[in-house]
């Protein structure tokens, strides 16, 4: 009995902490062999990384933006639905902010949001760890790229940050978090975009959601958790919603084949996209990303 308590104790203190709160966490699933974590305490999901240069040089790397199950079939070929998205940010913020001024992108990819921005008289800065994607950001929007948030000097301000499906990526959301605020002016507006795991299709998928998808994936929040999140850092929330999205059949199907492998329902619901063509995009209706507008206090 003594050694099986001295076993559990080890074990205990050997689990990674929550990034979000430094509690315990237990292994609850495995997804190709990762492993995903959930914390004893605030009950938050993530995959632990290691090694944080390596995994950012590994997992976005070109092939993250082109034929990449875990990203994009190509990035670039998204133009359209990636500035339809901008353009609703573009009117959701106009009505929560009396002038344009400074915006930053975290994620900013090859800059087709910022670009959004720019055309209504923003000056748009981004993050992007890839180097493709930052040239094609710089060679045609002549914007102001770096590749991790640490290098946005801390002198700098902000009146809006964006964040677009990028902090379920984050290493340490809370640290990028705490950056974010003390770039952001007084009463500057912080908006996030991510994806809810209590969301109706992601409990009726279970471990085929397309989002328990790391080492992509790091970070799986509800919206009262990452509410949670960004109140303990000093937002206060303005408004939220559903973002209008829209997808490519063919990244469709191939995040269905990632996540369904070559299941019947995979089968069933693929094979008469088939005759569709794959750059085709229809409306995103599943419901479950869902995005924060937010006021530094």
């Amino acid at each position: 009995m003594l050694g099986e308590v001295s076993t559990l104790t080890t074990e205990a203190a050997q689990s990674p902490r929550c990034p979000l709160c430094a509690g315990s966490s237990i292994c609850v699933k495995q997804i190709r062999s990762l492993n995903i974590h959930r914390c004893s305490s605030c009950g938050h999901f993530f995959h632990p990384v290691d090694r944080p240069l390596e995994h950012v040089k590994s997992v976005y790397s070109d092939k993250y933006f082109s034929d990449s199950s875990e990203g994009y079939q190509d990035y670039l070929q998204e133009e359209p639905n990636q500035r339809r998205s901008a353009k609703f940010y573009c009117g959701l913020i106009a009505k929560h902010s009396s002038s344009s001024g400074a915006v930053l992108d975290i994620g900013a990819a090859s800059g087709f949001f910022l670009d959004e921005f720019q055309k209504i008289g923003w000056q748009g800065q981004g993050v992007e760890p890839n180097q493709r994607m930052r040239d094609v950001a710089l060679d045609r929007f002549k914007l102001q790229m770096v590749d991790a948030l640490e290098q946005v000097p801390e002198a700098s301000r902000f009146q809006l940050v964006t964040m677009i499906q990028v902090i379920s990526h984050l290493m340490d959301p809370v640290a990028s978090l705490q950056q974010v605020h003390q770039v952001l002016d007084r009463d500057g507006l912080l908006l996030v975009e991510t994806w809810d795991r209590d969301s109706w299709i992601a409990k009726l998928s279970g471990n085929s959601w397309h989002e328990w998808n790391p080492p992509s994936v790091l970070h799986w929040f509800s919206r009262s958790s990452l509410r949670s999140v960004l109140e303990s850092v000093g937002f206060e929330e303005v408004c939220c919603g559903i973002p209008r999205k829209r997808i490519q059949i063919g990244r469709a199907v191939a995040m269905l084949r990632h996540s369904w492998k070559d299941s019947l329902a995979m089968r069933c619901v693929t094979t008469p996209l088939r005759i569709v063509p794959a750059g085709l995009s229809l409306p995103y209706l599943l419901g479950d990303a869902f995005w924060l507008l937010l006021r530094k206090k």
